[in-house]
């Protein structure tokens, strides 16, 4: 007779969307050599485009000026945190919507279109999956480490990323 699989409950589920999300960032920041100060899992209320919202992490990137040059860059950074989560959730969704808000408004006051802003959010959203895709193991191992510690400093996010972690 077949063992019965654990179901996940909420709160499991919710703590694994969060680790993954957070660690789909963070992997783009340090793959793509922008870097990460760290990031965590946490949880609290924040007030994001005038409403409270619940946040379940925060990756901080080390500080960075962006402009059309490094926008591309940072939107793929953006979107590997909905893009990594939806794989987590198994249906390739995500509910991240702060993220695509706020990528939107950076290419806006980047001085790019509406248009050219939408475009840049589906075309990110693309690499970013891919870029996760070709790294999962990797980005597993970083969520697995936010979901045991609950904050990883820079050194420890990339001895995950380079493989060289003890």
């Amino acid at each position: 007779m077949p063992k019965k699989r654990h179901k996940p409950s909420p709160l499991q589920q919710d703590i694994l969307c969060a680790a993954m999300h957070e660690a789909g960032h963070a992997f783009a920041y340090a793959k793509l050599g922008i870097g990460v100060e760290y990031v965590t899992i946490e949880r609290k209320y924040v007030k994001h485009a005038g409403q409270v919202m619940y946040s379940s992490g925060f990756t901080q990137p080390k500080p960075r000026k962006l402009s059309r040059e490094t926008i591309e860059a940072e939107a793929v950074c953006v979107m590997a945190g909905p893009a990594s989560e939806g794989s987590a959730n198994g249906d390739g969704h995500s509910g991240s919507h702060g993220d695509m808000d706020n990528l939107r408004d950076y290419a806006l006051a980047l001085g790019m279109s509406k248009a050219e802003a939408v475009e840049l959010v589906e075309r990110s959203y693309r690499t970013a999956c891919d870029l996760l895709e070709e790294n999962f193991a990797t980005v597993q191992k970083i969520a697995f480490e936010l979901m045991t510690k609950g904050r990883i400093e820079e050194a420890a996010l990339l001895a995950i990323v380079n493989g060289t972690q003890r």
